[in-house]
């Protein structure tokens, strides 16, 4: 190989921002973790509650993890706060 090979693998979690850190990922896709867990809580609300119609397809986003931004991400793990935007991944 020549270097053009990347690598990007799929989630966010600890063990695989260590990958990206060493040089041995060059991408993460993963899931916006808060999202996930507030969207599905609050279409649940809104379903039982009968608050009002919620959309049949939620965008949840995603995550896009490089080493220009892993340590953002390692933060948010470490602080269990997933609320803020990371940077840009490149």
């Amino acid at each position: 190989m020549n270097g053009d090979l990347k690598v990007v693998a799929f989630d966010t979690l600890p063990v695989e921002l260590e990958w990206v850190k060493d040089g041995r990922l060059d991408a993460l896709v993963g899931q916006k973790y808060w999202g996930w867990g507030y969207d599905t809580l609050f279409m649940a609300l809104n379903h039982v509650g009968n608050l009002y119609p919620y959309p049949s397809w939620t965008d949840s986003g995603m995550d896009l993890v490089t080493i220009n931004n892993v340590d953002a991400m390692q933060a948010a793990w470490d602080s269990g706060d997933f609320t803020q935007p990371l940077p840009p991944p490149y």
